[in-house]
């Protein structure tokens, strides 16, 4: 049985803007979302074998990840967006279930990156790194530089952590998928790649000393392809509201593979630039697509017919592609995530 009732939750919207009602119905997709997902990952308690669904009225992971997704969409102001956007109960579970895979990503991400910091730190405390801070006072504000000659390999990118994702980027991570380790590993500690050779990426640019937090931003931009793995676009359906399950790609992104070297941009910024490329119309059909709408309720959302609002996705899928063509599987993949997040954010070009 659907949970939700959307004339109940535009009520509740009215006077409060977010309620128990819309708690319970975010609840609801938790419940039903996230056991798809390994517990030992994604609930922040590794090695567990099972999502703690809260039966017994304490809590548990279920209810943590329901109020961390209600908490982001007021946050974020989704929840406006949202009620201006479905028509039925079956649009807003579908919305608001995008939000909830959000928060799934984002704790994978966490997680894995929080390993790699760890140890990165263990690294760091070792030849050939030398911390600028006196070992008394180390933390994580410490600077580190590396001894032996400095790299003479010219910048391609304008600023230095666009130079730094860029040069980190190039260490090839171990071939693992992340959704199937309760731990991924990411890059072995030493040798040719390694996270070894990551740090030392690092201090070729920052030559006057890098800190471990720097070092953490740049890992969250490299690697955000190693997360993508497990994000699952999903194409609305036909008119009954089957779900069609995750996107084929048949006619889609059809990404050929290059020599990433001469990247210049972070993913972010290139996502940023796809995202500016397509129309305001564009950006909107693509973030109902993305996020469960039908061709349908995408054309009485614009005013045109269901036939029209599937060719103008096709062609806001073409516009993609060829915006993306030339990149790497592993790129695509990163970009496609950052691409997404904005779309869901409500992205804005405030350029133009």
């Amino acid at each position: 049985m659907t949970v939700g009732d959307l004339g109940k939750l535009r009520k509740e919207f009215a006077e409060k803007v977010v309620g128990p009602y819309l708690e319970e119905v975010v609840l609801d997709l938790c419940r039903l979302i996230a056991p798809k997902y390994p517990p030992g990952l994604y609930t922040g308690r590794p090695g567990a074998d099972r999502w703690d669904r809260g039966d017994d009225g304490k809590g548990g992971d279920i209810l943590d990840l329901a109020s961390e997704v209600v908490l982001k969409l007021w946050e974020e102001e989704q929840v406006e967006w949202i009620h201006e956007q479905a028509e039925t109960i079956d649009d807003f579970r579908g919305l608001v279930g995008f939000h909830v895979q959000r928060a799934l990503f984002a704790r994978l991400e966490t997680t894995t990156v929080d390993n790699l910091r760890r140890r990165a730190k263990d690294l760091l405390a070792e030849d050939p790194f030398i911390p600028t801070t006196p070992p008394e006072h180390l933390g994580d504000e410490t600077k580190y530089t590396m001894g032996g000659a400095l790299s003479t390999e010219p910048w391609r990118a304008e600023e230095p952590f666009a130079e730094a994702v860029r040069r980190v980027a190039l260490i090839r991570p171990l071939k693992s998928h992340a959704a199937q380790e309760r731990n991924p590993r990411v890059y072995n500690d030493r040798g040719p790649s390694s996270l070894e050779a990551c740090l030392a990426a690092m201090a070729s640019v920052y030559t006057e000393g890098f800190d471990i937090k720097e070092f953490e931003e740049v890992l969250e931009k490299v690697l955000a392809h190693y997360f993508a793995s497990n994000l699952e676009l999903h194409e609305a359906v036909d008119e009954e509201g089957r779900r069609a399950g995750a996107a084929d790609m048949d006619g889609g992104l059809e990404i050929t593979s290059v020599d990433p070297v001469g990247d210049q941009v972070t993913l972010d910024e290139l996502a940023k630039e796809v995202v500016a490329g397509l129309s305001e119309e564009g950006r909107l059909i693509a973030r109902c697509k993305l996020a469960g709408m039908s061709d349908a309720k995408v054309g009485d959302l614009l005013g045109y017919s269901r036939a029209t609002a599937r060719e103008r996705w096709q062609g806001v899928k073409e516009e993609l592609a060829g915006a993306l063509d030339g990149l790497e599987e592993r790129q695509v993949l990163g970009v496609g995530k950052q691409i997404n997040y904005l779309l869901a954010a409500g992205w804005e070009n405030k350029d133009g």
